[in-house]
């Protein structure tokens, strides 16, 4: 009777098991379709020859699309970001609305600052007047991390972007239409460090599911030669 009780206690964590591990394997494959098809369309559209905002005929298939706007920066309303640059130093990504011919409202991220320098008196060289031309690359909303913390406009802590929750916190009346990622073109002063769209995404789910395939196949191995020990007991 004990016999028979240990073989199914096995029997029944090995089958959990196995569905977790296979369960896991799967997923880590549609992750691998999505991420390949992000990358390609990056690709192809970062590739593409920068054109006026205004003639794109949608956002969402043309996000990381190289694209120019002209309009009256608000620096007095900007918002921060916290994230690393690209060499992965720490500081913020600093967010201003921009007030287009039309009155419309667009986000540019300006770029990179490290902590001293959140601060706009420390940087009012690049505080830019007047209309400005900005080129960069068009973004959509940010997606939260699994870890990262919730952003809290009420505090002014951003950690991934939201058009609509951005937009009410700078104050703006209209709905914010697009976001850009200004280009390395330098401010004046040097900051904010422009050009900070990350493009070199890693792509390892192929080999995340191996593992987790991997693992499955070493727990079925596990437990079919626990069963051959029980049998020649």
């Amino acid at each position: 009777m004990k016999h028979k009780k240990s073989l199914l206690l096995a029997g029944v964590f090995t089958v959990l098991g196995l569905g977790i591990l296979m369960w896991i394997g799967f997923w880590q494959l549609e992750r691998l379709e999505w991420k390949t098809a992000l990358l390609a369309k990056i690709e192809t559209n970062m590739a593409m020859t920068p054109i006026p905002l205004a003639g794109l005929a949608g956002l969402e298939e043309n996000e990381f699309r190289r694209v120019c706007a002209s309009g009256q920066f608000l620096h007095e309303q900007e918002l921060y970001l916290f994230s690393t640059n690209l060499t992965g130093a720490g500081g913020y990504h600093v967010y201003t609305p921009l007030i287009i011919a039309d009155g419309k409202a667009l986000l540019v991220n300006r770029g990179w600052v490290p902590n001293p320098r959140k601060d706009p008196a420390t940087r009012l060289a690049g505080q830019l007047p007047g209309v400005q031309m900005v080129c960069g690359v068009l973004r959509l909303d940010g997606k939260k991390r699994r870890f990262a913390p919730e952003n809290d406009p009420a505090k002014g802590v951003w950690f991934y972007r939201d058009r609509e929750a951005m937009g009410r916190a700078a104050g703006l009346e209209g709905p914010v239409v697009a976001v850009i990622d200004a280009d390395q073109t330098p401010n004046p002063g040097g900051y904010p460090v422009g050009g900070q769209t990350r493009v070199n995404i890693p792509n390892n789910h192929l080999g995340y599911a191996i593992t987790w395939f991997g693992l499955a196949l070493a727990l079925a191995g596990v437990f079919a030669v626990f069963l051959i020990s029980q049998q020649k007991k």
